[in-house]
Parts: structure tokens; C-alpha cells; sequence
């Protein structure tokens, strides 16, 4: 556990085998890891100019803190939608990764990104069947704007708080159903973020806080930028 970060405790859930079937091949992106950094953490340092992006999530169901991501299918857990150059702005399901089981319960996520413009939203977790959950990632409305500077090995973008209201699981439990979008905010939480940097991705360099702006629709179009080296 964080040293200062009180644990929350979700009841006990259970997926849907239909789901995993259709998103199984999406997710088999995330890594965990129990001792080290996962392998591509450590590959980022060489890779192409990308930067080991750090985001926290957070929530309050029904006016309790609940784990954000209590297990690692979307069944279960708020997930992140991401787009940026190589999905032409669109909104898809991020490819999330955790480094322990303990810091996933903790909210912490992290992607590898390219310098440039990108763009972040939020999904609930998947309460009905897997064809209208995998519908629903069509028509997210783009929360915020992450802009990745180049030369930056290690970027914590802020603690994205997303509460709503939630329904009961079979097994006990509250799963979130539905969002508070005026709620929602970035968060700066650089301590907790600097535990995880230097127990996790300290040798590979620095890390500056480079926090999630939110998008406004109203202001322009998404843009989209090549990535240095493209």
C-alpha cells in the first residue's frame, strides 16, 4: 500500500464470460507485475521517443470511495479511453498497464505515449451485454487534452476523479453505472505520484508533472499532430 494512502475495499464481483470472449484480445495488453517494472517500462527508455505517462483514477459510488479499478477486466473497473495520432483523434479503449496488483487497487495506471496531443475520457464498467459495451466506446464525448513534450521519460498527467451513481452486484458490492460528468476533475496528487516513481520507474529518468487539461468541444475540433520521428 502507498505509504499515507488509505486502502479501499470493494465487495466481491464477478465477469461476464461473454464479455471477456469479445474484449479478451484487447486486453491482453495489460501487464502486471508483483517484484520489477513490467518489461516494456524498462524498453520505454530505448523505444521511440515515448514517455511513461502516469494517471491515478478515482471515484465515489453512492458517496463512497470505492477502488476505481478493482480488478483488471472492465467488467469490474472504470476504464480509460484514449486517442491521439494512430487513432486519427478517435476515442478507443486504452491500453492500460499496472504495475502491481496493489497499486492497480490504488487507482494507478500507466501508458506509453508519443510526444504530441492526446486525448482522454472515461468509460463505465460493463454492466450489459459485450456488443453494447463495445458500442458504447463509439460515442464517448472527450473529456480532457494530455500534451506529451518530448525529451520526458517519466510524466505524471494528474489523479482523474470521476465519480457517479452505481447499482448492487450480485456478489456484493457497488458497480459504477452511470457518470457525474460535472463532477469530474484532475487532481494533483504529485506526492503519491513521486512513491510510485521512484518505486517503480526511477531509473528511467526524471518525472515532471504535466497535468490533463479538460477539453472543450465548444473551442474547436480535436487536433491531431505527427509524432517526432514519424
Amino acid at each position: 500500500m502507498i505509504p499515507g494512502v488509505r486502502r479501499m475495499v470493494a465487495g466481491a464481483s464477478r465477469g461476464r464470460l461473454a464479455g471477456w470472449v469479445v474484449l479478451a484480445g484487447l486486453l491482453s495488453g495489460c501487464v502486471f507485475s508483483t517484484g520489477r517494472p513490467p518489461a516494456d517500462v524498462v524498453a520505454a527508455r530505448d523505444g521511440p521517443g515515448r514517455a511513461v505517462v502516469l494517471v491515478q483514477l478515482t471515484t465515489r459510488i453512492d458517496g463512497r470511495e470505492l477502488p476505481a479499478m478493482p480488478a483488471m477486466l472492465p467488467m469490474d473497473s472504470i476504464w480509460l479511453a484514449w486517442g491521439g495520432f494512430d487513432t486519427g483523434g478517435r476515442l478507443e479503449m486504452a491500453r492500460q498497464r499496472f504495475f502491481s496488483n496493489e497499486s492497480r487497487r490504488e487507482g494507478w495506471t500507466y501508458l506509453l505515449l508519443e510526444p504530441g496531443i492526446h486525448y482522454f475520457s472515461v468509460n463505465t464498467p460493463q454492466g450489459g451485454g459485450a456488443i453494447d459495451y463495445d458500442r458504447s466506446w463509439r460515442h464517448l464525448p472527450t473529456a480532457w487534452r494530455l500534451d506529451v513534450p518530448e525529451g520526458v521519460p517519466v510524466i505524471y498527467a494528474g489523479t482523474l476523479y470521476v465519480p457517479g451513481d452505481g447499482s448492487r452486484m450480485l456478489f456484493g458490492g457497488r458497480r459504477l453505472q452511470r457518470f457525474h460528468v460535472a463532477e469530474f476533475e484532475v487532481r494533483d496528487e504529485s506526492g503519491e505520484a513521486a512513491w510510485i516513481h521512484s518505486r517503480w520507474l526511477s531509473h528511467l529518468g526524471p518525472m515532471r508533472s504535466v497535468l490533463m487539461q479538460p477539453h472543450d468541444p465548444s473551442a474547436g475540433p480535436v487536433l491531431i499532430e505527427t509524432p517526432p520521428g514519424r
